[in-house]
């Protein structure tokens, strides 16, 4: 499901310069006056790019880092308006993270966005328990993203609690012309069948990342062998994890599902079903991966 900017929203947006796009500015710039401070706190760089690619033309001031430890170091050194967290991370997870802002008194009433690949309304209460002012679904989508800061920072302003509101992950799909440019293959179409059709509102953006994303999962599958071999769990988790969500976000479904169910292996500890979803997972890159 869509979502749609608020009138409050849209109003607070533009008054601080977000979702408009004059011919001057308006881009991530230490020079920017009076710009939002934004950290965002994500392991994965798909996503990251992607909200990067959402944000640069916003007069907003984006950092990054990895997991909760870096994301700790840079708050003490720096004030941000705004958190954006992955929940699913290596080193400080997001609900660590959490919970160490929330320890200290003037991050209070931080507002902290959880994003999450998770879409089970356990995992959602369970964001908003350990203390996140609202959560989007993975993948995300800029009218969502842009809505949610909206409604978290006015409602911060006006020192009241922003109201949450159930959010539908989207199923992202394509058109068959945005399948021929994403996959360029020589010689017969090898166009995979289950990648679901239908018009995807930032597509523009998912094709420029497109290549990234081919070349970190084949370096994935790489590190997920070699975790196999070593029966590092942990390590097959997060990549089963971060991969649900890229699947899902370039409409790749068998892919995502196979990365689901590599993450919950990993949690069991199955290591023959690890074996086997590992093998299915490297024949599905085998068909999308460039000629």
């Amino acid at each position: 499901m869509e979502s749609k900017i608020g009138e409050n929203s849209a109003s607070f947006l533009k008054g601080k310069g977000i979702g408009e796009h004059p011919e001057t500015d308006g881009s991530l710039s230490e020079s920017g006056a009076g710009n939002i401070q934004i950290l965002l706190i994500e392991d994965d760089e798909i996503p990251r790019r992607l909200v990067y690619g959402f944000l640069k033309n916003e007069k907003c001031l984006l950092s990054h880092v990895k997991n909760g430890q870096e994301a700790i170091k840079i708050m003490s050194e720096k004030s941000f308006d705004l958190i954006l967290t992955d929940m699913e991370m290596p080193i400080m997870d997001g609900y660590e993270i959490i919970c160490h802002i929330r320890q200290n008194p003037k991050w209070k009433k931080l507002p902290i966005i959880a994003i999450t690949a998770n879409t089970m309304q356990s995992d959602i209460e369970k964001c908003l328990s350990a203390g996140c002012t609202d959560y989007l679904i993975k993948p995300i989508n800029k009218k969502a993203l842009l809505e949610k800061i909206g409604c978290c920072l006015s409602k911060h302003e006006d020192g009241k609690d922003p109201e949450t509101k159930n959010e539908t992950p989207m199923n992202l799909r394509f058109t068959k012309d945005d399948k021929n440019q994403l996959f360029c293959h020589s010689g017969k179409d090898r166009n995979p069948e289950f990648l679901d059709e239908k018009p995807c509102e930032f597509a523009e953006d998912l094709k420029e990342l497109f290549p990234f994303y081919l070349d970190s999962l084949k370096e994935d599958l790489s590190k997920v062998k070699t975790a196999y071999q070593q029966l590092d769990f942990e390590s097959i988790r997060f990549i089963g994890h971060n991969n649900k969500g890229s699947g899902r976000l370039y409409g790749l479904n068998d892919l995502s599902r196979v990365c689901e169910k590599l993450e919950k292996a990993a949690l069991d500890k199955d290591e023959d079903a690890i074996k086997d979803l590992i093998s299915e997972m490297e024949r599905l890159y085998e068909i999308i991966r460039p000629r």
